[in-house]
């Protein structure tokens, strides 16, 4: 407990100077400067499914198209399941990518694309292709209701965003994320999670939302992985949100999950009553806070049937400026297991910065401590753990169009009775990658 607090306070310290080297600033977001001009409202951050980007300011672009390389060279010294004992291996990757963006008055899209093609040095068994297809799609139908629309698709051995800290990652609310916190060890794995939002501002401050999420995590060849299980997870809010001020949001929201575990059958439904705090503090600095009562009923194989009273609650601080990004949360709540079986009572202490320390050169650093312990778990299956993870990285511009990379990523992960996960808890991850891109505008 003292090492989580201590490297989450670092972290913002850190962040402290990062944020004084900013050029001044409006006092609120851009978007909310739009609202006052064009009677606008934005979602506020608590219940909003888009999340905050940790590109830079600088880096953000409009109508393009961008196409790239990347080859990379991996080294991890617990790459296999515990079951076969620890080991090592290096690996490779080829990795082309594609992505579109177009932003025409109302409507705005995103498409990107990225295969990755990965040979392993020693277990050439493990060669395979990797896939991530994600889709962000922006509709404004009237002039006060707003359409949102993300899928974001994955097919391969490993979370691609866990192992490193770029601009390439979406910051989402405790309300709105997954549970992530189950790395498990290389194998085949499909994960999809598509959401949708509609909103309506009614009066010139206060509107209406409502949106969903899918989630569908699967293991190919679960027998690669015992102790570890699929996932299905569909979830549903609804919200009112007020305008105190162009800084100062609040509102009131309910939340409904249903959480099963394959093939088990262990099944959660989540209710949760929540009230929201969101406050642009200045422009893109941001901090919102939810929390309220959440109840679960339970019911299947793995887990006894029964009901769970627990409060959720969350506070979320994110900063998005020219050459530097941040990104802490901490969330309480009742989610999908990410893997284990049954939903999870789970508490999530996280932090990312990006920062250019020169105009070639930028460092990441980023942290997270997650616990997990089943809801209404048998003496069989009341399985607690926690995951700790650190990341730090190094991105180097040769050039307009070639970067090199560096990064190193620390996890200890402890969950007794789960064999994939208890053999040997903890995983040494460092990669070196180089990075050839070129951007092409998208016709207006």
């Amino acid at each position: 407990m003292l090492i989580r607090n201590c490297f989450g306070l670092l972290l913002l310290l850190a962040a402290l100077p990062v944020w004084a080297q900013e050029e001044p600033s409006e006092p609120v977001p851009p978007a909310v400067n739009a609202a006052a001009t064009e009677d606008r409202m934005v979602t506020p951050a608590a219940v909003s499914i888009e999340g905050m980007s940790l590109a830079f300011v600088s880096e953000e672009r409009k109508n393009l198209m961008r196409v790239g390389l990347t080859v990379g060279g991996f080294f991890d010294d617990n790459a296999l399941s515990p079951a076969a004992a620890v080991v090592s291996d290096e690996s490779y990757s080829i990795a082309p990518n594609i992505l579109l963006n177009q932003a025409r008055g109302r409507l705005e899209w995103d498409l990107s694309y990225r295969p990755a093609f990965l040979f392993y040095q020693h277990y050439t068994e493990l060669n395979q292709s990797d896939h991530k297809l994600a889709v962000d799609f922006s509709y404004r139908l009237s002039p006060h209701v707003t359409m949102k629309l993300r899928d974001d698709f994955e097919r391969g051995q490993i979370a691609t965003g866990f192992f490193s800290v770029d601009g390439s990652g979406t910051f989402l609310s405790g309300l709105q994320g997954a549970n992530n916190s189950i790395i498990a060890p290389l194998a085949d794995r499909l994960d999809n999670l598509a959401s949708a939002e509609l909103t309506y501002q009614f009066s010139p401050g206060s509107m209406i939302g409502v949106n969903g999420l899918s989630r569908e995590l699967h293991y190919l060849d679960r027998s690669q992985l015992p102790g570890l299980y699929d996932s299905s997870t569909r979830q549903a809010s609804a919200f009112y949100g007020h305008r105190i001020s162009h800084k100062h949001y609040v509102g009131v929201g309910y939340q409904f999950q249903d959480l099963l575990s394959l093939p088990n059958q262990s099944d959660a439904h989540a209710h949760t009553a929540f009230l929201f705090y969101t406050v642009y503090l200045q422009s893109r600095l941001t901090l919102s806070f939810f929390g309220g009562p959440q109840y679960a009923l339970t019911s299947g194989t793995a887990v006894l049937s029964g009901h769970k009273f627990s409060p959720s609650a969350g506070v979320t601080l994110t900063w998005q400026g020219q050459h530097s990004s941040f990104a802490s949360q901490f969330t309480r709540r009742i989610t999908d297991g990410g893997g284990l079986q049954g939903a999870v009572q789970s508490n999530d202490v996280n932090g990312t910065i990006r920062h250019g320390l020169t105009r070639s050169l930028t460092m990441g650093l980023g942290s997270d401590y997650f616990t997990n312990s089943i809801v209404n778990g048998t003496q069989f299956t009341a399985i607690r753990g926690h995951t700790i993870s650190g990341t730090a990285s190094l991105d180097i511009a040769l050039s307009p169009h070639l970067s090199a990379g560096l990064s190193y990523t620390r996890l200890h992960q402890t969950y007794s009775g789960i064999q994939a996960l208890s053999g040997a808890a903890d995983r040494n991850r460092a990669s070196v990658v180089i990075s050839y891109q070129f951007d092409r505008p998208l016709g207006k």
